[in-house]
């Protein structure tokens, strides 16, 4: 009965945080391109997926290309390909993507 109750909150969770982070990388993204000089420092970050299932999986890389800013590029051996658009901390990138996992891990089981 809880885990019924729990999955509802925990999916109004994810959602909410997810609206934060697209506000969040958006006004940066849009800082990035109205500013006159540039400042960021485009690449990719190889990021470890700890997700199993394959829904769990497209739905993290789903994420990840719709958050401005990111796409997911390819999954290779437990790795997330994620092209950043300034890559200045991909170990900032990866607890986004972590942190996301988590969420998604919450809903999903």
């Amino acid at each position: 009965m809880i885990r019924v109750l729990t999955h509802p909150i925990r999916l109004v969770s994810l959602v909410v945080w997810y609206l934060g982070t697209l506000v969040r990388a958006t006004v940066a993204v849009t800082r990035e391109v109205v500013t006159p000089t540039y400042h960021s420092r485009p690449g990719v970050v190889r990021v470890p997926v700890r997700l199993t299932g394959p829904g769990q999986r497209a739905l993290l890389a789903h994420l990840v290309t719709l958050t401005p800013g990111t796409v997911a590029l390819d999954e290779e051996d437990g790795m997330l390909l994620v092209h950043a658009l300034d890559v200045s901390d991909p170990q900032a990138i990866a607890d986004e993507v972590h942190t996301l996992e988590d969420r998604i891990e919450g809903v999903t089981t």
